[in-house]
């Protein structure tokens, strides 16, 4: 788990919002260097693409950032992964039937999982399928938290609707003067209501 994550799974990351400091980092062309490794260097300098971290670390902040827990187990050299929110003791997906040949395989699968379908803000699910799928036998302490969780899912997606779609306008009153105003509307109406179902 002290291995860093792929060239690909880092560019996930760093879509994802992902930005903690890192020893390794990929450059544009994929190759992995250490964080200080130019830094008394003259010649060519590899421009930055970003972070390398490792596999526990991206686990880590999967499970601090939106409480999903990644894990790896073995049968017989051949590895599986799980994922489960343990807030809701809710298994989301295990691949005991899918192997593979070694656990960074495994926790990286397991990842790029994550990151590409539970971690998508425009498959939010609706307040039925939310029910369904969490609240069953749950006591009313646990169908608070997953509602403050559902809240959060809607919450995170409109904040970063308003943060892709605000517009910038300039309200100076002279030609030459340069006076920016974030556009209310642009902000208000970028993440429509009739989202939440």
């Amino acid at each position: 788990m002290n291995k860093e994550v792929n060239f690909e799974i880092a560019k996930l990351l760093q879509e994802k919002g992902y930005n903690q400091w890192s020893a390794k980092w990929y450059s544009v062309e994929g190759f992995c260097y250490k964080e200080n490794e130019f830094d008394n260097c003259i010649g060519y300098i590899p421009t930055k693409d970003c972070n390398a971290p490792t596999i526990a670390e991206v686990v880590m902040w999967l499970y601090e950032k939106y409480g999903v827990w990644v894990s790896c187990d073995a049968t017989v050299n051949l590895w599986f992964y799980s994922i489960s929110t343990p807030e809701t003791g809710k298994m989301l997906v295990s691949t005991s039937d899918n192997h593979f040949n070694s656990p960074t395989e495994a926790y990286e699968a397991a990842i790029k999982y994550v990151l590409k379908k539970k971690l998508n803000m425009t498959n939010i699910p609706t307040a039925e399928e939310f029910m369904l799928d969490t609240l069953e036998s749950m006591d009313q302490q646990e169908v608070e938290r997953a509602m403050i969780g559902f809240a959060k899912m809607h919450v995170e997606a409109a904040l970063k609707a308003a943060a892709e779609k605000a517009e910038i306008t300039n309200k100076a009153k002279f030609p030459a003067d340069y006076n920016p105003v974030v556009d209310e509307d642009s902000i208000l109406n970028a993440y429509p209501l009739n989202n939440i179902k």
